[in-house]
């Protein structure tokens, strides 16, 4: 289904704007922390949309049954462990960053 093949690039594109920011903000933290701040809110933010499209490639899932091949099922199931541990990396500096 073409439709997953597009939410997950938009996942991997979100997840590299959740690096860029996080880049940012340690880049900044100590020179320009006004600056740091924003680019850590913005880390988040961009985490919080990566979950959307996760909760709606579950969902189309869900709603699509059988109508999804097993194909695509197979490489969801790839790319979701890849998204997921790139997720949990960035959950994480995220959640240390926040606390400092």
């Amino acid at each position: 289904m073409r439709l997953i093949q597009k939410i997950v690039h938009h996942m991997y594109d979100t997840l590299g704007e959740v690096e860029s920011y996080y880049t940012d903000y340690l880049d900044y933290k100590d020179t320009y922390p006004e600056v740091a701040s924003v680019a850590l809110e913005m880390a988040n933010t961009h985490l919080k949309l990566y979950m959307k499209w996760h909760e709606a490639v579950k969902a189309l899932i869900k709603k699509s049954g059988t109508e999804v091949p097993q194909t695509m099922l197979d490489i969801w199931a790839y790319e979701h462990k890849r998204l997921q541990e790139e997720y949990d990396e960035y959950k994480y500096k995220l959640a240390t960053a926040n606390t400092m």
